[in-house]
């Protein structure tokens, strides 16, 4: 789960929170769940990402809830749900990152 408070610069001109950051906040918490079970020698990046957007988002802070929906060897699915400081959904996402071992 990840909170962000809402700063005037994350606004659009129509008084709501800007898309990139909507899609920013479901790739690094999507992210978040996925670092959780990876051993220290294998990093991940995003390969897919899939926004809907379901209402404005503005209020005094968003906060995202993920979760995991499949671990294969090398691909992770996993999907955001995005609430304003009402409870009210503005947004759901889905992310797949790839899976590698490195040599740090």
């Amino acid at each position: 789960m990840r909170k962000i408070e809402l700063f005037p610069d994350l606004f659009n001109f129509s008084g709501s929170v800007h898309g990139g950051v909507l899609a920013s906040l479901i790739d690094i918490s999507i992210g978040s769940a996925v670092r959780s079970p990876l051993y220290e020698n294998q990093r991940f990046s995003t390969v897919e990402l899939k926004i809907n957007y379901i209402k404005p988002a503005n209020g005094s802070f968003l906060l995202a809830k993920s979760s995991l929906l499949n671990r294969g060897a090398t691909l992770v699915v996993g999907t955001s749900e995005i609430s304003n400081d009402q409870n009210q959904l503005v947004a759901i996402g889905t992310a797949t990152f790839f899976i590698k071992e490195s040599a740090y």
